[in-house]
């Protein structure tokens, strides 16, 4: 077994360092899949459990995870195909209640809709899928009950979307547009309302291997900017995140590895306000 500390570093509005803490243990296999993570607050008290189950071929099939530092603590059980699919999810609160979550497939292994259950088994929530001769999910439809209240529309150009048109009880809510590099990963994502104003801006950089390492959000509501930065070494590993708002470093991650390039500790920095 390997082992993976986090420590979480909180600092003041000066970037001076308040607490420092471990806030997560991973436990990991010889065959480096997530056996069991654990989380803890700041005063060592367990606040979250996860467990993985693979079958034979290293394919997630079982989670589960217990969340405890919450106002409404519960316990999540979510089931997978053997190609790693959602199949079923159930989460069970302390007063009795559950939400539990059905998703059923086509026959080529495609997400065609999901309904979600109470305890009594009343359907709650619905979600539709549609897709064209491709394989291109082209339509998502929500439903809460028996009314409509959400539905995306995707738009494609050579098997790449470049357009989903959002729409709220039927109405249009906002279109987001996107658009790719000369490697065809995703560089650049705009979001309008239903007046064509521009509402959120969202710009990638990739290195010579695609690795992310610069990701920039304008957001036009809450009138903020946001920049991540991310450093990889000669591993093609990630070493470092930094990222900023409105110019002002709140987050930093330092990771690092073993002589087996297996990842063994990483410090979060986080800013208090």
């Amino acid at each position: 077994m390997k082992y993976l500390v986090t420590t979480k570093i909180l600092l003041d509005e000066k970037k001076n360092e308040i607490n420092r803490f471990i806030s997560e243990i991973s436990i990991i296999q010889d065959n480096e899949l997530l056996l069991n993570k654990f989380e803890f607050d700041e005063f060592g008290k367990e606040i979250n459990s996860s467990s993985f189950e693979y079958n034979k071929d290293g394919v997630l099939i079982k989670f589960v995870e217990i969340e405890l530092n919450d106002d409404l603590p519960f316990k999540k059980l979510s089931l997978f195909s053997d190609l790693g699919l959602y199949t079923k999810e159930i989460i069970s609160y302390l007063d009795g209640t559950e939400e539990i979550y059905n998703y059923y497939l086509t026959d080529d292994n495609l997400y065609e809709k999901l309904f979600i259950t109470n305890e009594n088994n009343e359907i709650i929530r619905s979600e539709f899928n549609y897709y064209d001769e491709k394989r291109n999910l082209i339509r998502e439809i929500n439903f809460e009950f028996e009314n409509e209240v959400s539905r995306i529309e995707h738009f494609y150009k050579e098997d790449k979307i470049i357009q989903e048109n959002h729409y709220l009880d039927s109405k249009l809510d906002k279109i987001v547009f996107i658009d790719y590099n000369e490697k065809e990963i995703i560089s650049e994502v705009i979001v309008k309302d239903s007046k064509n104003k521009k509402i959120l801006h969202k710009t990638f950089e990739y290195d010579e291997f695609e690795n992310l390492i610069f990701y920039k959000t304008m957001d036009f509501i809450e009138n903020y900017e946001t920049i991540e930065e991310r450093v990889f070494n000669i591993e093609n590993q990630i070493v470092g995140t930094i990222a900023r708002k409105n110019g002002d470093l709140f987050f930093r991650n330092d990771l690092k590895y073993d002589q087996d390039n297996f990842k063994v500790s990483q410090e979060f920095f986080l800013l208090v306000i």
